[in-house]
């Protein structure tokens, strides 16, 4: 069976059930906001768009945080796994949330609130690595000065 989603703006997709994404406990400043679905963005591949099916005006950039910091780690309680419905060698999907500032233009990832996602369950968590060196806006201009995060 196939969903159609609105996009933001005025575009339309069609996209496969099993394809929709639930975040139980939506994210953090978009807690009303439960079902995403990731569509692949043509124009950067390290790049994807989970677009809201709540509301088709909200659609966030995300990328694995890898791609800007190679070393990016971090550990899921025992209530986040439970959460996920993660199995004890579960596969997670980790992506985060870019940003962009116009004046004066700045482009940035959270890599403080990575969103978990259990890709068999097609479930999702906003995770806030509380006590983590890692920012919450990692600005990419800056990171070809300075890779570390």
């Amino acid at each position: 069976m196939e969903t159609l989603v609105r996009l933001k703006g005025e575009g339309v997709v069609t996209v496969p059930r099993e394809a929709i994404l639930t975040f139980p406990e939506g994210l953090v400043g978009l807690e009303s906001w439960h079902r995403f679905v990731l569509l692949e963005y043509e124009d950067d591949p390290v790049v994807g768009l989970l677009q809201s099916l709540d509301d088709r005006d909200i659609c966030l950039f995300v990328t694995d945080p890898r791609n800007v910091c190679p070393d990016y780690s971090y550990q899921l309680s025992p209530g986040e796994r439970a959460a996920l419905q993660l199995q004890e060698d579960g596969e997670v999907l980790t992506l985060c949330i870019m940003a962009a500032r116009q004046e004066p233009f700045e482009l940035s990832v959270n890599l403080l609130g990575p969103l978990a996602i259990n890709p068999r369950r097609r479930l999702g968590k906003q995770v806030i690595l509380a006590g983590s060196a890692y920012p919450a806006r990692f600005v990419l201009s800056k990171a070809k000065e300075d890779a570390s995060c």
